[in-house]
């Protein structure tokens, strides 16, 4: 018969990244192995494919190890995994035996997909709104930055407001508000999106927004 002797275990790897889940199973004759994903059987390919490695621990007995390898993985990735473990034994008999499921999860970094409106004109005590959408795993949050001084727009009662929404799965709205538009308020301001996998200004210079204030 076959046993598992190491069951894979949950993995989180940011996309674009290499990963593998193992699975060590032993058994007289050897086992093999087939993976599945979602309980649907894994057909190997160029960027996702399998790997055996032996391992002798006796004179008759040996581990086999059985190596899911992800190249570049992508967001699709991101499921549950077990492996099987099989090996023929008497009488004809098919011996076969599942690993514990685990999961992999796919992280992304974050991705400022709106920024708008690209200029606002207002007089002076006027309100104005600039939207940012920030997409990410797991949900970024976000920084309004003005860029003129570098520094980062932080709330002034009765003048400057953010309000957040997320927006499902994991995608965060920010608006920048400028309820009592000041000449001091005047300026190009931009937006982050900032998670666990990288901080990154995902708006370069021709993105920016621009307040003007008469």
């Amino acid at each position: 018969p076959v046993e598992i002797v190491d069951n894979p275990v949950n993995t989180t790897h940011y996309a674009g990244g290499n990963v593998t889940l193992s699975c060590n199973a032993s058994g007289i004759p050897l086992p093999t192995f087939q993976w599945y994903k979602n309980n649907q059987l894994i057909t190997p390919n160029d960027r996702v494919y399998l790997t055996t490695l032996i391992h002798i621990e006796t004179l008759i007995e040996s581990l086999v190890e059985s190596v899911l390898v992800f190249n570049n993985i992508v967001l699709s990735d991101d499921d549950n995994y077990h492996c099987q473990a099989t090996n023929p034994g008497a009488h004809d008999r098919i011996f076969n035996v599942f690993s514990q499921s685990v999961r992999l999860t796919v992280q992304y970094p974050p991705n400022v997909t709106t920024l708008e409106p690209r200029e606002i004109i207002i007089n002076q005590t006027e309100p104005a709104n600039f939207t940012c959408q920030a997409y990410g795993i797991p949900t970024p949050s976000i920084n309004w930055i003005n860029v003129s001084s570098g520094s980062i727009v932080q709330p002034v009662s009765g003048l400057i407001d953010i309000m957040e929404t997320l927006l499902p799965p994991t995608t965060l709205q920010s608006v920048l508000v400028f309820s009592n538009g000041l000449k001091t308020d005047e300026s190009i301001y931009t937006c982050i999106g900032i998670n666990n996998i990288i901080n990154i200004i995902q708006s370069p210079e021709q993105d920016n927004i621009t307040l003007l204030v008469q």
